[in-house]
């Protein structure tokens, strides 16, 4: 009997490892320069964590994986987006928010004005379940980043 008790969770488990080096190529797709590729990415992502089998956290993570320079920041600002829709739908228990929050504060190192905004939106979205850990990690950002994190903050609060 306790096979088949733990059938469900292993079975989970087991196509989340299975799904991680597709998750990884949907990750790199997102920096296509292709709009329809982009969208089709998108879809695939929003549906997967949609997938109790599969969840938000199990795409969110890859997406929270730091990249190796802030430069290319088309795809940074494409994962970004990617995660407000997703934060927007399916909240943040689920997720990973120190690996989000770590990915957002890389982010404001872009020379990019829309990646800086969008990388505020995600923490807005954070900080309406977790204030204090969005307050605490952003403490030491140069204040003109601060005001672009209260902005977003205070806009979804109005």
């Amino acid at each position: 009997h306790r096979d088949l008790h733990s059938f469900p969770t292993r079975r989970s488990s087991d196509l989340n490892s299975a799904m991680d080096p597709f998750i990884a190529i949907m990750v790199k797709k997102l920096a296509d320069a292709s709009m329809q590729t982009k969208k089709s990415t998108t879809e695939a992502f929003e549906s997967l964590a949609s997938q109790p089998a599969v969840g938000v956290s199990s795409v969110m993570n890859p997406l929270a994986k730091q990249v190796k320079s802030q430069q290319a920041w088309k795809p940074v600002l494409n994962r970004l987006e990617l995660m407000v829709k997703l934060i927007s739908t399916h909240g943040t228990e689920s997720i990973n928010s120190d690996a989000v929050i770590s990915f957002c504060l890389a982010a404001f190192e872009s020379s990019s004005g829309k990646v800086r905004l969008e990388a505020a939106k995600v923490l807005a979205k954070i900080n309406l379940t977790s204030p204090d850990k969005v307050a605490r990690k952003t403490g030491n950002l140069r204040p003109v980043i601060q005001e672009l994190i209260k902005q977003q903050i205070d806009s979804m609060s109005a």
